[in-house]
């Protein structure tokens, strides 16, 4: 009668409901998720007691989706700040001092050598970041988690190029020390302890 068809009108209105909602965070990128989760969650409280005999897959399907979603999103927050200690290390060594003021100086050499390290740290961190901007872009799961596995993998790099740059600067801390640049190291040195 019509009480029934009214119950499955219902019905099918709020499963298209939950896959929708289902459907627009798995399509989420990094800058919407926030608001979609939200949305999410509104629709999945309003329609999910009222999806009958689907109700079961649907909950299913939609803990995996917000499970998946914010494990993407929460290893883009982490390779943000990756990129962000990154970029930060990079200004610090630009602010390193210009070859000619070294020339005289008996840790010149040594500078070299580590701005050489810090030229393949910040290649590895630039293409990190190439990496890091496709986050915004929706991508289907399979894509993103490729795009995150090269990414890791770069910031991986980097942070082994950081390394090196600061395992460099503290084997070489006692040459450096007579030198005139001391102060100059001293600071360079200080920001390296906080990566």
């Amino acid at each position: 009668g019509l009480k029934e068809d009214q119950g499955r009108q219902q019905q099918e209105h709020a499963v298209l409901a939950v896959r929708a909602a289902i459907r627009s965070l798995t399509n989420s990128n990094f800058e919407t998720f926030e608001q979609m989760r939200a949305q999410f969650h509104q629709t999945v409280q309003a329609h999910m007691e009222l999806c009958g005999p689907l109700q079961p897959a649907l909950r299913e399907e939609a803990r995996l989706a917000l499970a998946q979603t914010t494990s993407n999103y929460n290893q883009i927050i982490e390779q943000k700040r990756k990129f962000e200690m990154m970029q930060a290390a990079q200004q610090m060594f630009a602010k390193a001092p210009a070859p000619e003021m070294l020339a005289a100086d008996p840790t010149t050499r040594l500078m070299r050598e580590l701005s050489s390290l810090v030229l393949e740290a910040e290649v590895a961190a630039r293409s990190a970041q190439e990496l890091g901007k496709r986050f915004n872009a929706p991508l289907p799961p399979q894509d993103l988690l490729a795009v995150i596995q090269q990414v890791e993998a770069a910031a991986a790099t980097v942070n082994m190029k950081i390394k090196n740059s600061r395992d460099f600067l503290q084997c070489r801390r006692a040459d450096m020390e007579h030198g005139k640049t001391s102060q100059q190291l001293d600071a360079l040195r200080q920001g390296l302890t906080m990566m």
